[in-house]
């Protein structure tokens, strides 16, 4: 995922609070001002995420259906996936 400071994304939950800081140190890639690309091997050095969790939201229901044909077998489950949604505050 390519991301910006100043935007918001949304990802699995994380094990951190609503309004607390992290910062994501395992980056793959970045890119300079200069437009220069920069690909780690398999991580770049040195390079960090800082970010601001926002909240801790669900997503959208999913139904998961199940049926054995003929022999009147049928159940339907729904899922919500615990998301949380950051602010990307700094990329260094």
């Amino acid at each position: 995922m390519f991301v910006e400071p100043g935007k918001w994304y949304t990802v699995n939950r994380l094990a951190a609070e609503p309004g607390s800081k992290i910062k994501f140190g395992r980056v793959l890639a970045l890119k300079k001002d200069g437009g220069k690309l920069n690909v780690g091997a398999p991580y770049v050095d040195g390079a960090a995420v800082e970010a601001e969790v926002l909240e801790e939201l669900r997503g959208p229901k999913v139904l998961v259906y199940k049926m054995k044909p003929k022999k009147h077998y049928r159940r339907t489950n729904g899922h919500r996936q615990d998301l949380s949604k950051f602010m990307v505050t700094k990329v260094e």
